[in-house]
């Protein structure tokens, strides 16, 4: 068996990988130490991407040894870079960086050597997952300056792709384009199928990022067959999470959880703790947009232990965010408020992050706007606006627009309101994003109901119900019923408006929506009245009431008053 020839080979070492285990099992009987270190050079490459990381602690943990009694330093080192890599891998950051420092420490004495700057490497991208971008610009720029100066285009292709990832985190797109344009070039040119899969998938991120879904895909799927074609699995399972965001923007929720399941499936096997948590935080947000809050709830609580216990800063901040709009959706407002709260800390603090910091603010200004408070609502959404066209996020400026939007439709701006509307529901179309589009129709329909439109508004609700009902979005299916069914009633169409309601509070139930419910409730309690059932628009009524009051919504005072105005109807009419 000729390891050497196979080196970086995973597809061929995953296929012998049974006799290469009992090779070294062979070896240690024998005590043939220098052969073992051959073997461990050998065989290192090929490990991690096949998420032997375990194994590769094992190995290395007994090699180290031998290679210090040697007194071989440049050995050592390299050694226990691929041991600290093999640490970050498996979660371990903490473990990670203590190594890597002893590392660096005995690189000292090499300061040109190409394991110099692949250590380097090392330490800025572990910087970079724990949220620290600016220093670990400092090492990966060093990294490739080692790289270029070695003439080692394979290094300096690594080092630029993670420079590029971490200039996108920071919202630097230019450069972060830069970056990867040119790692990708390099790869291709050396022909690293891997290096060109890496650098592919985080330019496809980019234009995820700008929604460009027509650039995005392809190179996803490209990535996604190297991966598969290189037996890299960790690789695999970045490329079908990346795939998951890209079916998720297009309203394939469906595609999007059986990509992000294939991918939580090869993370546990492979102990990737970093996907595992990515995967389990997409879950929950994709569950979320089908209306099953409690399912989502479960993989949002999971995600957010996994990023804390593996010092994932990123992904806690995410997770947090995700847990707070949660909390506000099952009507637990104190506690979406705190997590929100952390979430936007952490963005805030040592782990400075623009991008989270729009993302936040847009979830605490939507979160606002439920409990009705919309001074703050607008706070929200005015300081994260400028953020989001500071790292050029046209999804965040659409999202935080329709936000502000909404927050003059409530105070009675309605000019202004449409005018904001229709701003974000340009940039919608353009990103595009149908999801986006389609609230954004119903929203622009009610305004223009407002403003006696009556054929305006009820084109935009049918417009807006068509792509929720395709995207299986139950829970923005059951708002915009209630607002088309709103419309019908201001034209007088009343058998319409009832039978919209009717269905508006169903699907409200089965999305588990209690506002949706109880708005649906409200409206045919409110129209039952008017046509003097007062039977049955009590009941309506007092389920409506019942939630606003279970949930501190800021309607339930007033809504209670009428509630006792029509139950005396209702006593009333029963006495006569």
């Amino acid at each position: 068996m000729n390891m050497q020839a196979r080196r970086g080979d995973p597809a061929w070492f995953e296929s012998e990988w049974p006799q290469i285990e009992r090779a070294w099992k062979a070896g240690q009987d024998l005590g043939d130490a220098s052969t073992l270190l051959v073997y461990l050079n050998a065989a290192l490459p090929s490990m991690a991407p096949l998420g032997l990381w375990t194994t590769v602690i094992a190995w290395i943990t007994q090699g180290l040894p031998w290679v210090q009694e040697a007194g071989n330093k440049l050995r050592e080192g390299v050694l226990l870079e691929n041991l600290g890599y093999s640490h970050f891998l498996r979660g371990d950051r903490e473990k990670a960086l203590a190594i890597y420092e002893e590392a660096l420490a005995l690189a000292e004495a090499f300061p040109g050597q190409v394991y110099t700057g692949a250590l380097l490497g090392r330490v800025g991208e572990l910087y970079a997952a724990i949220g620290q971008p600016q220093r670990a610009l400092t090492y990966l720029q060093r990294a490739v300056t080692i790289a270029d100066q070695a003439g080692n285009r394979k290094d300096a292709s690594q080092w630029l792709d993670r420079l590029g990832r971490v200039y996108a985190a920071l919202g630097q797109n230019q450069k972060a384009a830069d970056c990867l344009e040119e790692a990708l070039q390099l790869a291709r040119t050396i022909g690293h199928q891997g290096l060109v899969g890496s650098a592919l998938g985080n330019l496809a991120n980019l234009y995820l990022d700008a929604g460009d879904l027509d650039r995005a895909v392809p190179r996803l799927e490209e990535v996604l067959q190297i991966a598969r074609e290189s037996a890299d699995r960790h690789a695999e399972a970045t490329a079908l999470i990346n795939l998951a965001l890209a079916r998720g923007m297009a309203g394939d929720i469906r595609a999007c959880i059986e990509a992000y399941e294939q991918a939580l499936d090869i993370a546990r096997r492979i102990g990737d703790r970093d996907n595992e948590s990515t995967c389990l935080g997409g879950l929950a947000g994709a569950y979320r947009i089908m209306g099953r809050v409690s399912t989502a709830m479960h993989y949002v609580e999971q995600a957010l232990r996994l990023a804390q216990m593996i010092g994932d800063a990123d992904g806690e901040m995410s997770w947090l965010s995700e847990l707070g709009t949660l909390c506000g959706l099952v009507g637990e407002n104190d506690q979406a408020l705190a997590r929100f709260q952390q979430a936007l800390a952490l963005a805030r603090g040592a782990a400075s992050s623009p991008w989270h910091q729009e993302t936040i603010l847009g979830n605490l200004g939507n979160f606002y706007l439920t409990l009705g408070q919309i001074a703050e609502a607008r706070k929200c959404f005015e300081e994260a606006l400028p953020l989001a066209q500071e790292i050029q996020d046209r999804a965040g400026q659409c999202a935080l627009t329709e936000g502000l939007a909404t927050t003059y439709a409530e105070t009675g701006d309605r000019l202004r309101a449409a005018e904001l509307y229709q701003q974000a529901l340009v940039l919608a179309r353009q990103i595009p994003d149908r999801r986006r589009e389609a609230s954004l129709l119903s929203n622009l329909g009610t305004i223009l109901l407002a403003m006696s439109d009556l054929e305006g508004a009820i084109a935009n609700q049918e417009q807006a119900l068509t792509i929720f009902t395709n995207f299986d979005d139950l829970r923005s299916a059951s708002m915009v019923l209630n607002a088309l069914g709103n419309a019908y009633l201001a034209g007088g169409d009343l058998e319409q408006a009832l039978t919209l309601y009717r269905r508006a509070v169903d699907v409200a139930r089965e999305s588990e929506d209690w506002r949706s419910e109880a708005t649906g409730s409200w409206n045919l309690g409110m129209l039952l009245g008017q046509q003097g059932n007062f039977q049955d628009a009590v009941g309506f009524l007092r389920r409506a009431v019942a939630l606003e009051q279970i949930h501190g919504h800021s309607n339930a005072p007033v809504h209670a008053a009428v509630l006792n105005q029509v139950e005396t109807l209702l006593e009333e009419s029963n006495e006569a």
